[in-house]
């Protein structure tokens, strides 16, 4: 049975104009949503790195103070960090790390955004104090935002707490 020849006519025009807008701007705020989400994953995995070599510093004091009762500086410490600058700093890819304060009780540590990256990620700084009874404390501080330079550590009574910025959970 052959339909009526308006009906026809209505099955072969196709889309509106506005109906092939209204499909790109959904595909144009789809790709827009993808493209923040995917540079917020970036920007975590470039922080990772500081996250990682700050715990690996830590638990290299850890063992330093457990051989010869003190705490030390980046440089004698038997871990690979990155590149040395020679003049108490190192180099990775996205940070460089460097010694806040260093005594016997209590070792801080910073990973300031290279150059590049100062306004992308965030900074972080770490600490570590030996108690009274023997066991070791620490925390890494972040700092509150990409453009703030605000994380910092500090240590009262072998507790090691953050001074600047906020602690990670």
């Amino acid at each position: 049975m052959n339909k009526p020849p308006k009906q026809r006519k209505k099955l072969e025009q196709g889309f509106t104009l506005l109906e092939l807008l209204m499909a790109f701007l959904l595909l144009n705020v789809l790709m827009i949503i993808s493209y923040q989400m995917s540079l917020k994953q970036v920007e975590k995995a470039r922080q990772a790195e500081a996250l990682s070599t700050l715990g690996l510093i830590n638990r290299a004091q850890q063992f330093y103070k457990f051989e010869h009762s003190t705490f030390t500086s980046l440089n004698n410490l038997s871990i690979s960090i990155g590149s040395d600058n020679g003049n108490g700093t190192y180099s990775a890819q996205y940070y460089i790390f460097s010694d806040t304060n260093i005594e016997s009780t209590y070792s801080g540590q910073r990973a300031s955004a290279s150059p590049v990256y100062q306004n992308d990620i965030l900074n972080y700084a770490s600490a570590i104090s030996q108690k009274n009874d023997g066991t070791f404390t620490n925390i890494i501080c972040e700092s509150t935002s990409t453009t703030a330079d605000d994380a910092a550590t500090s240590q009262s009574n072998n507790e090691v707490f953050c001074s600047g910025g906020h602690p990670m959970r």
